[in-house]
């Protein structure tokens, strides 16, 4: 599977990955929307090996909110800051 291409349409960037590949990707200009969006993503995703979800603000490329919730030092949460950065185009 080829990795996801990021095509920017908004501000609030949601990842979805089952293991270290992305799955899907999407893109909300509302903070709400994204918030809504990303738990409707835990609900339709949650049965995926490794699935993680991740929210990050396509402006700073912070992430805002991921699932399954963990400590950033937690040994079995996967390294995803440099790959949010990408996804919203932050390098």
């Amino acid at each position: 599977m080829d990795a996801v291409k990021p095509e920017r349409c908004g501000r609030f960037c949601l990842t979805d990955y089952s293991g270290s590949q992305a799955v899907m990707q999407g893109w909300c200009n509302d903070r709400a929307a994204a918030d809504q969006k990303s738990a409707g993503w835990v609900g339709e995703f949650e049965s995926l090996p490794a699935a993680q979800v991740f929210l990050a603000d396509g402006e700073t490329g912070q992430e805002l909110d991921s699932w399954p919730a963990a400590l950033p030092g937690d040994p079995n949460r996967r390294p995803v800051t440099s790959k949010l950065r990408t996804a919203v185009g932050r390098v």
